[in-house]
């Protein structure tokens, strides 16, 4: 992943969230990177998995670059860029936010962690970015918009979708959430095993909330 970090291509989201406008614009969106999440949960699969955990990874350093389209979404976009030696698994902080309860002991996460980042998982040392493009948003029903675009892992591109909500604060901030599932092997990653009945399974969910405002520059 590059290290241009910024916050997923749906950000390209905020397109809908914009006040209409007899004339069209585009605007670059400032995000609050304090207030925006951007997180990974695994799931365990397998004859014991009742053993096992879940696992939320939690990116710490990211940038994004967006600019929407005002009124309509057609010339939106968003390239969001992630540090992915960055990457944190099962901090305290991000299993709450997840709503994951317990976890593994600190031993363990540490062992975890190393694995995460060693050459059979993201190899970080090797690919230090993570990267989103949008390509095309749409509107779909019930308000929400549908980002397609392009995400690269460990070297790897592969297409993606992602369903976003929109919502507005009365600040004048906007906020868009999205959660969409990703196969690990698509990406060359080959999911942690035990011994053959505790794993983690191939299809993990990635959950993105993406807080901004409109700022006053252009694209």
């Amino acid at each position: 992943m590059a290290n241009r970090a910024a916050p997923l291509t749906f950000l390209a989201l905020l397109l809908s969230a914009a006040p209409s406008v007899a004339q069209r614009t585009l605007g670059m969106l400032d995000v609050d990177v304090a207030a925006s999440r951007i997180y990974v949960v695994t799931h365990r699969t397998g004859l014991l998995s009742f053993l096992g955990h879940e696992h939320v990874i939690l990116a710490q350093k990211w940038t994004a670059d967006v600019c929407v389209d005002e009124p309509t979404h057609a010339a939106s976009r968003a390239t969001l860029s992630i540090d992915a030696r960055s990457l944190d698994i099962d901090a305290d902080s991000a299993r709450v936010l997840a709503g994951l309860d317990g976890g593994p002991s600190e031993k363990q996460r540490k062992q975890i962690f190393a694995k995460l980042h060693d050459a059979k998982g993201l190899a970080t040392a090797q690919y230090p970015e993570i990267r989103f493009e949008s390509v095309r948003v749409g509107e779909v029903a019930g308000g929400k918009l549908l980002i397609q675009g392009r995400m690269t892992i460990k070297g790897v591109t592969r297409e993606f979708e992602l369903p976003v909500t929109i919502g507005r604060h009365d600040s004048g901030q906007m906020l868009f959430s999205g959660k969409t599932s990703l196969r690990q092997s698509d990406f060359g990653i080959r999911p942690e095993s035990i011994a053959g009945v505790v794993k983690v399974a191939d299809v993990v969910d990635l959950h993105v909330s993406i807080v901004g405002r409109p700022a006053v520059a252009r694209c």
